[in-house]
């Protein structure tokens, strides 16, 4: 790349790129990005894991991560795009939370029990996120079972260590925290956090970055559909500071949406069901404000929305009234956005001869509005995959190319795997990767599978101009190599001016390479 700065007196040129190595073992790329699936099995103490890699297949079993103590239930696993790391929660039958770390050297350390207190084993009472700018990770949880108790804890993963134990005040009625569901906002460091409590209360608390803020907290309903069911959930919006919540109350579903400004949160509206609310999912769209929800309500009937950042858009598909019901305290819908205009929605059905519960029901929304069916029993139907009926799934997109990794549990006591490449289902090497679960039924979210995500800065090298002083009306290069794991798209460059102002310039490509610049 190459600029022409033309000074009209003597000047004295600085310019300003800040140079960083890049050199790691799990940077994702244009084209690849490496995985990671851990869960739990029968009698088993320890999560088992196994990776994912460019052939488009598992390896062999992994045991090697750490001993939480007791049989396990719940499994989080969260992928790190600041550092070449994977941390892993557990919630097991004692009632306990255990942290873990996948470093860059592919070894699990730093094992924390964080709580040996929650309520009960059979509801999530904790999660873990991300700061998408510091790359700190957010772990919530539960660490006490008394009725006395309206509020839980939390502690920070920094990346070398965490952080002393702190509360987290609600003010919800005095109540053990059943639930918590932690959301990230890309390009900052805030997080919302959902708290459901045995009450039935529902709870919204943002963190900052560095603490939580009660400014903008509320408490979302004191009146849920249930006290035991995870049927809410929060989204943020790609583009903006504002996001959105679902949740149940009566026989509704029920949402307001949420901004950073004041008056932060609307007032509550509803969409009649006619059964109560008992599983949600929603996905975003980083490059706008469009938002997907799919959710099941007690009847066993599928329905979808898209919020396009102002409202919820006309004409949805029709409602599919006979589906497989979700696990107990699972969900066996999602919905995944796989490039800039189309999400995937996918839930599991009910069809003759039993086949379609080994299989998933999916189709398409493409902006601005267009649904790939009308009626959602007319949805397409992936390949066979599963042994049994099909109680939880979740999809997780790669951070870059067009993939969704979808992962099941189903009543067989079995997990798993089939992937989107873009166009259509693929099989996934070895599937399923367990046959028997510590999880009945997929009663739980006993398995987690994250893309790594580590993203490092780009490597930028100054090429200085022969010269700092220069005389009036002299024509300037600056010209600068820039190196990425990824995509470089843009390059701007700090000149500070004779008057100790600084401009920012955006520099053109003279190369025409996409990932190695010459300025």
């Amino acid at each position: 790349m190459r600029k022409e700065m033309i000074f009209g007196a003597l000047a004295i040129l600085i310019v300003s790129i800040v140079l960083l190595p890049v050199a790691y073992a799990n940077v994702i790329s244009p084209a690849q990005a490496d995985g990671v699936v851990a869960y739990q099995t029968l009698n088993n103490q320890t999560p088992l894991y196994r990776l994912w890699n460019i052939t488009n297949n598992f390896t062999e079993v992994k045991a090697n991560s750490l001993n939480t103590g007791a049989d396990i239930s719940w499994v989080v696993v969260k992928a790190n795009n600041e550092r070449d790391e994977i941390i892993m929660g557990t919630e097991d039958k004692d009632n306990d939370v255990n942290l873990q770390i996948f470093n860059s050297t592919g070894q699990w350390g730093n094992l924390l029990e964080a709580s040996s207190d929650v309520p009960n084993s059979a509801y999530r009472a904790f999660d873990i996120a991300v700061e998408d700018i510091s790359g700190d990770a957010l772990i919530v949880y539960e660490n006490s079972s008394l009725n006395t108790n309206n509020g839980l804890a939390y502690r920070v993963w920094n990346g070398t260590g965490y952080s002393d134990e702190l509360p987290l005040d609600s003010t919800l009625t005095s109540s053990p925290i059943n639930w918590v569901q932690s959301t990230h906002r890309k390009g900052s460091d805030e997080i919302m956090v959902l708290l459901h409590n045995a009450a039935g209360d529902l709870h919204a608390a943002l963190w900052n970055g560095t603490g939580f803020d009660s400014v903008r907290n509320l408490t979302l309903s004191t009146a849920t559909t249930s006290n035991t069911k995870e049927h809410f959930a929060f989204a943020w919006e790609g583009t903006s500071n504002e996001g959105m919540v679902v949740y149940g109350t009566g026989n509704d579903l029920a949402y307001r949406t949420f901004s950073l400004s004041a008056p932060y949160w609307s007032t509550e509206a509803t969409i009649a069901l006619g059964n109560i609310l008992d599983a949600v999912r929603m996905c975003t769209d980083v490059t706008s404000g469009y938002i997907g929800i799919i959710w099941q309500d007690g009847g066993n009937d599928v329905n979808v929305r898209m919020w396009d950042g102002t409202a919820l858009l006309a004409s949805p598909p029709a409602e599919d009234s006979s589906t497989e019901a979700s696990g107990a305290n699972n969900a066996n819908v999602d919905c995944s956005w796989f490039n800039s205009t189309t999400a995937l929605f996918g839930f599991s059905d009910v069809s003759s001869g039993n086949t379609g519960l080994l299989s998933i029901d999916y189709f398409n929304f493409t902006k601005p509005n267009t649904w790939g069916v009308s009626d959602l029993t007319t949805a397409q139907t992936t390949i066979l995959f599963a042994s049994d009926d099909i109680e939880g799934l979740r999809f997780t997109a790669h951070p870059t190319p067009h993939e969704i990794m979808v992962v099941v549990m189903d009543s067989a006591e079995e997990i798993s795997l089939v992937r989107w490449n873009g166009t259509g289902f693929a099989p996934v090497g070895e599937s399923p990767i367990e046959t028997s679960t510590e999880v009945l039924a997929g009663a739980q979210e006993g398995v987690g599978f994250d893309w790594f995500r580590y993203d490092p800065v780009p490597n930028v090298t100054l090429v200085n101009p022969s010269g700092n002083n220069f005389d009036e009306s002299t024509s300037v290069d600056i010209n600068a190599t820039v190196m990425d794991n990824g995509v470089v798209g843009t390059v701007l460059a700090n000149v500070t001016l004779p008057n100790g102002t600084i401009k920012q310039v955006t520099l053109a490509n003279r190369s025409g390479n996409s990932t190695h610049f010459n300025i």
